[in-house]
């Protein structure tokens, strides 16, 4: 196998509660859709016509059913799809929120090898524009730096600035049922003209989560006048009742009064709100109509883990916008009231107002609701980014990029050569290889000993269909770095299929093979060079390691499976055959897979030709 893929070249409103909202703009929301998930089609299909989003505007992944997804499945499952879509359209400025829709999972599973806690899907993808950058993302909690703890000297609560932040705005439309998603996805409604909002306390104390609601209720009085509502509690009590809230914000199962599976005052249509739950997104499946929350030490009160309150209640009750946790957050990580509140009242949009109350990513929160949604205020103007005109990405992104790059370059390495590697390959995640090809061409032609564009560019080149260029590729890589593995491994690859070539691939494929001690996909290309000069059993040693240590390498499966259909041991080389095609389903369509096609066809197992 060519390990192309595994090399990387190193890159880089005003104080009183404003008038009702203007149209929001579509092409700044980007929807995910989990394939296969009928009920996740339907939420996904509401939002977009009540929203006029385009098809264009959405993705579909496909990842295992469940609420908790593996890392790695999370990493080329979810994110990788969502990232190969904004940098083909080359939208990384563009887009402001992501939207995950019902049957997109909710947890990503804590990861011992990698020292990754548990998180959520939501919370994760808020940093995919930071990774696409090339910046290194640890593991989470991670400060969010849109986060804020009050407004402006001038009063104002900021909007989303994407030359300022380096981050997207993830919701999340689901509830109990699909029916109850599609309403939370279509709920926004105009400002009642007595905006209420409660904050349900619990009895007073000095910790920092104590003092958030009655700083909540003095910001919302201070900005709204005598036209809004505060209802503040602070006793063992629960305030019930009364008109309609736009807010509401409660410590949840934490108080005794509180331990209700529907809350206690009414919601309005576009209300927001939040609690002290630890893990009130922990799952959308529907508990027993007996259950009840409780604390957190009564083991019959749990369901799914914890006892704790469920979003999907809030959701049912008729909440618009909620801010909860799939897992314990702790009290620093839960959505702050005071901020949530008024910055929502004085214009900013539902995705905006989480966004900076919310003071960690890559962490375990969980925002639901149409981000778009702005009861209050007007939406800023459009901001329209330059674009660099070799790469055709937006200047921000672009030089962002470019820092990372600079950062992270080998010792001499220019900032014009960076740039050529970062235009070449944004040309190519566009589709556009051919340009990406030119701007390399044009660059070598005057910087022929530039190594790092030299390795990309033969990268670039594919060893099958363009096996000669691919060959003069790599040895220019080699003739300027004799050692380099990747350009080895890559020349063995392509000299293999021309029996010329074969003896210095075998060297070359065995030498990297050592040095590397098997790696998968350095193995895949040996166990292949090794067939090609008719060592079959020696191949099918090494590619049977290759698929025990890498079971989703498909090269690798293929390979396998030639391998043993050309030495007759047909069941097994149908079984390597199934397994490539469930990794990538449109497999039988390579050239090299005819053999397999005629032997086995195509699909599930069925009886074995003899």
């Amino acid at each position: 196998m060519s390990v192309r893929s595994a090399f990387c070249v190193a890159l880089l409103a005003p104080l009183l509660w404003a008038a009702p909202a203007s149209a929001a703009r579509r092409d700044l929301l980007l929807v995910v859709n989990r394939q296969a998930a009928a009920d996740g089609t339907a939420v996904a299909d509401a939002f977009r016509r009540a929203r006029d989003i385009s098809d264009d505007f959405i993705v579909t992944i496909d990842v295992p059913p469940g609420e908790t997804v593996s890392r790695q499945d999370y990493l080329a499952r979810v994110e990788r799809p969502i990232a190969a879509w904004l940098q083909r359209h080359a939208a990384h400025d563009d887009i402001t929120y992501i939207v995950l829709t019902r049957g997109v999972p909710l947890r990503v599973a804590a990861d011992a090898a990698t020292r990754v806690p548990l998180g959520s899907v939501d919370s994760n993808l808020a940093l995919l524009y930071r990774k696409l950058t090339g910046a290194v993302v640890g593991p989470g909690p991670l400060p969010n730096p849109a986060f804020v703890e009050a407004p402006s000297a001038a009063g104002t609560w900021p909007a989303f600035d994407r030359a300022a932040l380096d981050v997207f705005i993830v919701t999340r439309l689901d509830a109990f049922t699909t029916a109850e998603a599609v309403a939370l996805a279509t709920r926004c409604g105009p400002a009642p003209d007595a905006p209420r909002v409660v904050l349900d306390g619990r009895t007073a104390g000095d910790s920092p989560e104590h003092r958030w609601f009655p700083l909540a209720a003095s910001r919302l009085r201070a900005a709204g006048g005598a036209q809004t509502i505060v209802d503040v509690d602070q006793t063992a009590g629960l305030v019930t009742g009364g008109a309609p809230a736009i807010g509401y914000v409660a410590w949840g199962a934490a108080d005794p009064a509180q331990r209700l599976r529907t809350p206690s005052v009414p919601l309005a249509p576009g209300a927001v709100g939040a609690s002290l739950s630890s893990s009130d997104v922990r799952t959308f499946k529907e508990p027993p109509s007996a259950w009840q929350p409780g604390a957190w030490t009564q083991q019959e009160r749990r369901f799914e883990g914890t006892a704790d309150w469920l979003a999907g209640d809030l959701v049912r009750a008729g909440i618009t916008g909620w801010g909860g946790a799939v897992a314990d957050p702790y009290v620093d990580g839960v959505v702050r009231p005071h901020v949530l509140l008024p910055a929502y009242l004085s214009g900013l949009s539902l995705g905006e107002a989480y966004l900076r109350a919310t003071k960690y990513v890559g962490w375990r929160t969980v925002i639901l609701g149409d981000p778009l949604c702005r009861p209050f205020g007007r939406e800023a103007a459009p901001t329209t980014f330059a674009r660099h005109e070799a790469s055709g990405l937006t200047r921000p992104f672009f030089d962002r990029l470019l820092v990372q790059a600079r950062r992270q370059a080998a010792p001499g390495t220019t900032v014009e050569s960076l740039e050529v590697l970062a235009s070449a390959q944004a040309r190519m995640a566009q589709g556009d290889r051919q340009a990406g090809v030119a701007l390399m061409r044009a660059w070598l032609a005057d910087h022929p000993g530039d190594l790092p564009v030299r390795q990309l560019m033969a990268l670039s080149i594919d060893p099958v269909t363009e096996r000669d260029e691919a060959i003069a590729s790599y040895r220019a890589v080699l003739a300027l770095q004799p050692a380099d593995l990747v350009a080895s491994n890559n020349l063995a690859y392509a000299l293999a299929t021309d029996p010329a070539g074969r003896a210095e691939a075998l060297t070359l494929a065995r030498r990297v093979y050592d040095q590397t001690r098997g790696e998968p996909t350095v193995a895949d290309t040996y166990g292949w060079v090794l067939y090609q000069a008719g060592d079959v059993a020696e191949a099918a040693r090494v590619l049977r390691e290759a698929v025990r240590r890498a079971p989703g390498l498909v090269e690798a499966q293929i390979h396998l499976a030639l391998v043993l259909l050309k030495s007759n041991e047909r069941v097994e080389a149908r079984q390597a055959w199934e397994a490539a095609q469930k990794i990538a389903p449109d497999i039988a369509a390579r050239p090299e897979a005819a053999p397999l096609v005629e032997a086995f066809g195509t699909g599930a197992a069925g009886p074995v030709p003899r």
